[in-house]
């Protein structure tokens, strides 16, 4: 049976282990090409620009929200503020929508769109009702709140990690300015060599500071989809989930693998984590059993590089194709007789054939 792959079991390493698995299989390996192609990654890039925007946007939903809501609590007595507190409340998740569709898109979430309440009869209080007792108006709420703490702890980290080490970079071409820059203890930087010492550590800290922006980034994913997701045992019970957020392909139950004319065939056991072929058991990573049950359960459907980072490394940002293109390899290996089950899609990625 294949189903979704899990991410709970036990993991076997097999021999001749990537360097390229520091991140997942192996942490106390740090290879020093993984630490200098974070900035050459789109995806550090696309993190860097959500950051960018926490600030200005969660200031302004901070600021919006508070008024709108002081204002309308204030004249509440007067029956004016009434409309104006329920306009808010229909107005909210909008911006919360916008927000998890730019976080889609940026640090290739997956959130479903929030989903409400719906009234058991028509009027204009049972709607008001059902909005006020959804999850999802007050968790759309506590999210844009939370936006503003979150947008200035991006900006703290952007001024750290990317502008103070450029500073260090730069200071060969400033050192001699004046007495020269202050470091510390009211020591000045005013010598050549003290410059180009400090704008080597800058170099090193440039790149140390795109792998904590990438850290922040992943953060800052996991608030979303804690707060954006309504909790299964919360979710409206009047349309099935799947109907209004259909669920990814990995999700889905997938049909067994069909059997190999006249050559062994691969089993996989989700539950219990176990691959066979021909009834032989094979040792796997978590990683690798994770991209075999993935190709598994969608036979024939390719697969980009960029689907299985999503899916299978879901959010680790030091990886490269190379670490995709290496599980693929050694699980090919270790599926022996097999290897051909996973076919290289050229300029696309892989996939399961269809046998």
């Amino acid at each position: 049976m294949i189903a979704r792959p899990s991410a709970v079991g036990r993991s076997v390493e097999g021999p001749g282990m990537s360097d390229f698995q520091w991140h997942q299989d192996s942490p106390r390996r740090i290879p020093a090409r993984g630490f200098f192609e974070a900035p050459f990654r789109r995806q550090t890039w696309a993190n860097i620009l959500y950051l960018a925007l926490s600030f200005p946007l969660g200031l302004t939903y901070f600021v919006v929200l508070v008024t709108v809501i002081a204002t309308g609590g204030g004249m509440a007595i007067t029956l004016v503020g009434i409309p104006i507190l329920v306009g808010a409340m229909y107005a909210w998740p909008y911006l919360a929508e916008a927000d998890r569709l730019m976080a889609n898109a940026l640090l290739r979430s997956a959130i479903p769109p929030l989903t409400f309440q719906q009234p058991e009869r028509g009027g204009l209080w049972p709607g008001i009702r059902a909005r006020l007792v959804s999850p999802a108006t007050w968790l759309s709420l506590a999210y844009l709140l939370l936006r503003f703490p979150q947008g200035v702890a991006a900006l703290v980290a952007l001024c750290v990690a990317l502008l103070a080490p450029v500073a260090l970079v730069a200071l060969p071409a400033y050192y001699w300015a004046g007495e020269g820059p202050e470091m510390f203890d009211g020591r000045h930087i005013d010598t050549f060599p003290e410059a180009i010492v400090l704008a080597v550590l800058g170099v090193a800290l440039t790149f140390a500071g795109f792998h904590a922006l990438n850290a922040c980034a992943c953060l800052s994913k996991r608030m979303t989809v804690a707060l954006l997701t309504v909790p299964a045992a919360l979710a409206p019970t009047h349309v099935p989930p799947a109907a209004e957020a259909p669920l990814p392909l990995d999700d889905e139950p997938a049909p067994a693998p069909r059997l190999v004319p006249g050559g062994p065939s691969i089993s996989v056991d989700v539950a219990m984590r176990l691959v066979t072929v021909g009834g032989e058991p094979v040792d796997l990573t978590r990683r690798e059993f994770d991209l075999l049950a993935l190709f598994a359960a969608n036979p024939g459907r390719p697969f980009s590089r960029d689907e299985l980072l999503d899916r299978v490394w879901k959010g680790d940002y030091d990886v490269t194709d190379r670490t995709i293109d290496t599980h693929v390899q050694r699980l090919r290996k270790k599926l022996g007789d097999q290897a051909d089950a996973i076919q290289t899609v050229w300029g696309v990625g892989y996939r399961f054939r269809e046998r």
